[in-house]
């Protein structure tokens, strides 16, 4: 009876501790697709501040007219910032000029370039890597956007990828190239994130043609061509703009140190010395361990679902409080509080910052004569238009009954008079039907612009954009009237 007791508190003491060696490699594995989980996330977050802080550079070249060499290096400045806070190693900044931009013989010309080892330009002229026309007729083609280029190598083997967008200079085509070198990026992000043992392979997934066909083109980021010893792969699909890559993270042997399995061979190997006097009293405390651990897993996990729900829901209702229930525009409160941080931000900086001041001309005749439900319809598809017109950074209020504020960042004056005819124009084309009778509505609009000395305020930029906005009103209404800089004047 002993030694059946003996055997098989044996037999249950060895297979314990291959459990417990197995459940070492799971945790392992756990903590190996976490940590690129992460990783992933941290390399996408930079990526995307820095094309979304471009976005607003390219606003700027976008409202000029004609770009100055004066102007493409100050571009070049605010440029270096977006580096310095996203940590996206810029190398270089070129504006091409295209000529012939609908003929298969496009033809281009680097005006003015920071490109001083000539990996896009040599002596003035585009360099012919295979990416760069179809970058440039891209940019071209969508205005209003930053588009990214496909990967491609130097002479010194480094990988890059250009950010590009159009600026036109005297009614002639072209494109700002800003080109970031991955190769040094994903190096920083191997010497700050990454544990040795984890390789990155990015796919990137190439349209060719027409439909959906694809080609892919893969490149190694982080690790050794020459690894064999791969235990797990973790795959992230991921995209950016118009790139599409795909995060391929192999998890080899020694990461970590390898698959630790000392305690279960610790009970292996001594659970044969030990089970004569405490096969009993260890069984039954693995037991209860267990019970135990199910329990708190179990409680932790509740708590988790219920964290996450009560959170989702605040969510909700913040961004509730801070709505406009008929418009959905942001409430004056809410609005105030982000143009508060955006002083902040553009006296920080030295950056440009406008505000709009928009008011629905004769609105009051308007409920009066067609009622308040036909105004509120009125007001929806005004709202509709400037949301459609207005940029993602830019931030709309509702700051009265039909007053509206649009805060406007790294927008010079009179690319805000540009924005700000362009919508008095949309609404003016607007109709709505009252009972068969056809009804137009026009609005007035006022613009002022941010000082960056440390005395202009917020209240002084809504009262600037105010008195413009009654200035227009009183002006006989439908236009747009811009603050003088000299803070009396109205133009």
């Amino acid at each position: 009876m002993f030694v059946l007791a003996f055997l098989i508190s044996l037999i249950g003491i060895n297979g314990w501790g291959w459990a417990l060696g197995d459940h070492a490699a799971k945790v392992w594995l756990d903590k190996a697709e976490l940590e690129t989980q992460q990783i992933t996330h941290i390399s996408l977050n930079w990526m995307s501040l820095f094309h979304s802080e471009l976005r607003g550079v390219a606003a700027l070249f976008y409202g000029s007219q004609s770009i100055t060499e004066n102007e493409f290096f100050k571009g070049v400045e605010l440029m270096e910032e977006i580096e310095n806070e996203s940590v996206i190693p810029l190398t270089s900044v070129a504006y091409v000029s295209v000529m012939n931009s609908n003929s298969p013989n496009m033809e281009s010309k680097v005006r003015y370039s920071t490109d001083v080892h000539g990996v896009l330009s040599k002596k003035g002229d585009l360099r012919a890597q295979p990416i760069i026309a179809p970058v440039l007729r891209q940019a071209l083609a969508s205005p209003s956007q930053v588009v990214l280029s496909p990967m491609f190598i130097d002479d010194y083997g480094k990988l890059f990828i250009a950010f590009a967008f159009s600026a036109a200079n005297d009614n002639q085509p072209g494109v700002v190239l800003s080109l970031v070198n991955l190769s040094d990026f994903f190096a920083d992000l191997s010497v700050l994130h990454v544990p040795n043992g984890l390789r990155l392979r990015m796919v990137e997934r190439l349209p060719v043609g027409e439909g959906d066909r694809e080609v892919l083109v893969e490149h190694l980021m982080i690790g050794s061509p020459d690894t064999d010893d791969i235990v797990e792969t973790f795959y992230y699909q991921t995209r950016s703009g118009n790139a599409r890559w795909d995060f391929y993270w192999d998890v080899e042997a020694n990461y970590q140190g390898g698959i630790n399995k000392v305690l279960g061979w610790v009970v292996h190997v001594g659970g044969t010395a030990l089970v004569l006097a405490l096969f009993s009293i260890i069984g039954a405390l693995a037991r209860q361990n267990m019970l135990v651990i199910n329990q708190v897993k179990t409680r932790t996990h509740e708590l988790a679902e219920a964290s996450a729900a009560l959170e989702k829901s605040n969510e909700e209702l913040r961004e509730l409080a801070n709505r406009d229930s008929l418009t959905n525009a942001y409430n004056r409160r809410y609005f105030m509080a982000q143009a508060e941080s955006a002083c902040a931000r553009s006296k920080r900086y030295r950056l440009p910052l406008t505000l709009l001041m928009l008011d629905v001309d004769y609105f009051k005749q308007i409920n009066d004569r067609c009622g308040h439900a036909f105004g509120d319809a009125v007001l929806l598809d005004i709202v509709n238009v400037c949301t459609r017109e207005l940029r993602e950074v830019d931030s709309f209020g509702r700051i009265g009954g039909e007053e509206f504020a649009m805060l406007l960042p790294e927008t010079s004056l009179d690319a805000a008079y540009a924005v700000a005819e362009r919508l008095r124009h949309k609404v003016s084309e607007l109709s709505f039907n009252d009972n068969g009778e056809l009804i137009s509505v026009t609005v007035s609009l006022g613009v002022s612009h941010l000082y960056t000395n440390d005395e202009d305020t917020l209240n002084r930029l809504l009262k600037r954009a105010d008195e413009a906005l009654y200035a227009a009103k009183e002006g006989g209404r439908n236009r747009v009237v811009v603050y003088g800089e000299d803070n009396s004047q109205l133009t």
